[in-house]
């Protein structure tokens, strides 16, 4: 037998009734990925099957960090279901970055999002756009950097943050 229960929660003093949502995951351990070459996860998150179960319903991302103190190449990649839906690529020595992004289910097994970024080398930088994942099956979220090898030559990341919003 399988429950399933939503929680309504009273909007303000109105009678209209909201949808709770919540917290996947709040992580705010140090991550480094020392630049070697290669791509390296700095954090994986699971995404069950049929989070995104209803039209309207999305994920709230957000993760910031930093990168070493030399100006080699640092790709910072946010990707969803196994495809890139954002990339900065900073060359500034001892950069913070930021990202932030929006991925919403608009029909069965597809998704529209929208994802901002910030970084001394790009300033402010925009992606929006559509993908197709399975979302009745469960899904990864991860961010990850890739950078050219060298002393003093890494990516951090500080935070890492995902929230479930449900349809109004």
């Amino acid at each position: 037998m399988k429950l399933e229960v939503t929680t309504q929660i009273r909007a303000g003093v109105g009678s209209g009734y909201g949808k709770a949502g919540g917290s996947l995951l709040q992580d705010y351990t140090n991550r480094r990925v020392s630049d070697s070459g290669s791509e390296g996860d700095f954090i994986a998150l699971t995404v069950p099957g049929k989070t995104l179960n209803a039209n309207g319903d999305w994920l709230e991302v957000e993760a910031y960090g930093a990168v070493g103190a030399t100006t080699n190449s640092h790709k910072i990649r946010l990707y969803f279901a196994g495809t890139l839906y954002h990339e900065i690529d900073i060359t500034t020595a001892s950069s913070t970055w930021w990202i932030r992004a929006v991925i919403v289910r608009d029909a069965a097994n597809s998704v529209r999002f929208s994802v901002v970024s910030y970084d001394k080398t790009n300033g402010f930088k925009q992606n929006i756009g559509t993908a197709t994942p399975t979302l009745t099956s469960d899904q990864t979220l991860k961010f990850s950097a890739l950078g050219a090898s060298g002393a003093s030559s890494y990516s951090d990341e500080y935070a890492f943050l995902c929230d479930f919003k449900p349809a109004a």
